[in-house]
């Protein structure tokens, strides 16, 4: 096996990344907490992120499709132009001004989730394109790896930078992010395949196309179960950037910077797991990977609930990190392995849906209830959600004694 790490293209990838996502990074931390700051704002928050969820519920099916329809680069520097062009505008008026409005920054919140919407599925669709099966399991841990530095990165700056500068030059920081990423994916060769070209005639039909997707899942219902539910860390995660600053704020009665020290542990975690996933599958399957990465993550969340300290809250963070990313890495390698690259938009993008039929029905709960029930009371629902998640998972296990599935 030829090493990744020889690769000048993957040094470009995570060129963009680290720098788009240093950048998007800072502004994901910097709103939820002005808008905090706001009277009523942790119940606004909920709702927005529910607005949210329900945007890229109807978004993802079309992203699946357009990804195994058009050019995965320019879809990825679609991503960066349409972060830049929305927040360009709003940088200069926050510069001007020397503050946003209760309304503008719950539109900007949606900023990331449609970046991330797009750049996350047209990125592994792109990868699983242009790099050899064999450096799957490296790329997935190298991409890990940095995109959790990114994460470490800018919850430091943000710890620094919140509450000391006006929002405008945050915003500033991230448009210069955006261009550093845009140029260093521009310059990745990439000659689409021929049989992805022939895919692009004719009209796109959603419900057909879309349903290209379903039945491949449906004809292989246990390994749409383990992925789906592999997805239960980074489901609860989307549910921790809503709780965690609300914990913070009212239960722990800490600043903004005891939320950036909990991002920067978290991510510290994950660089852990991305780089113990590739020596940890040396040893044991994917399958024992997949398990041992929820369990940990399920002993944060229990940490979390059990011992109401900052302490505590910060350290389970570790856990939480290494669980959510070894979990994720697994994911992504399987998928790579085993879905047709000619599907894997629309395959990805109905597990994408269903992942996110489930962050609305929980988001929508905790909007409603965390007012007068606190933040630990959703904690505690979501390590019963992971214990449902790892019981489904370890029923599925016949799927990794066939001969198609990777299991190292």
């Amino acid at each position: 096996m030829e090493s990744i790490y020889r690769d000048k293209r993957l040094y470009l990838l995570l060129l963009a990344n680290i720098s788009s996502s240093i950048g998007i990074g800072i502004t994901s931390i910097a709103l939820p907490w002005l808008l905090l700051q706001k009277s009523g704002g942790e119940v606004i928050m909920g709702y927005q992120m529910l607005a949210g969820t329900l945007l890229l519920f109807f978004i993802s099916p079309y992203m699946g499709i357009v990804i195994d329809r058009y050019s995965r680069k320019s879809l990825i520097l679609l991503s960066d132009v349409f972060s830049f062009v929305i927040l360009l505008p709003l940088s200069v008026i926050a510069i001007i001004s020397g503050q946003l409005s209760t309304s503008i920054l719950v539109l900007m919140m949606f900023v990331p989730s449609i970046y991330y919407s797009i750049q996350y599925p047209a990125q592994m669709a792109f990868c699983q394109e242009i790099f050899n099966r064999d450096q799957y399991y490296q790329l997935n841990s190298a991409l890990e790896v940095q995109g959790q530095t990114a994460s470490m990165i800018s919850a430091g700056i943000a710890a620094l930078l919140v509450g000391k500068i006006d929002i405008g030059y945050i915003l500033a920081i991230n448009l210069i992010t955006h261009v550093i990423g845009y140029v260093a994916v521009k310059v990745i060769p990439y000659q689409q395949k021929k049989d992805l070209e022939v895919s692009t005639s004719g009209r796109i039909g959603i419900k057909t196309e879309f349903s290209e997707g379903y039945t491949y899942l449906r004809q292989h219902k246990k390994m749409f179960f383990f992925m789906l539910c592999s997805m239960f860390p980074f489901i609860v995660i989307m549910m921790d950037n809503y709780l965690a600053p609300v914990y913070v704020y009212q239960t722990l009665m800490e600043g903004a910077h005891i939320y950036g020290i909990y991002s920067i542990v978290y991510a510290v975690g994950a660089i852990l797991g991305g780089i113990m996933i590739p020596i940890l599958l040396k040893k044991v399957s994917m399958f024992q990977t997949t398990v041992i990465m929820l369990s940990i993550f399920i002993v944060g969340l229990l940490g979390i609930v059990s011992v109401q300290t900052t302490y505590v809250f910060i350290t389970m963070s570790l856990l939480l990190g290494l669980g959510n990313a070894g979990s994720r890495v697994t994911r992504k390698t399987m998928m790579m392995h085993v879905i047709p690259y000619t599907l894997m938009g629309r395959v990805n993008g109905f597990l994408n849906t269903s992942g996110l039929v489930l962050r609305s029905l929980l988001l929508l709960g905790f909007t409603n209830t965390i007012s007068f029930t606190g933040a630990i009371f959703s904690y505690t629902l979501l390590t019963m959600f992971m214990l449902g998640g790892l019981a489904i998972i370890i029923s599925t296990r016949s799927i990794f004694k066939k001969e198609e599935m990777p299991s190292t």
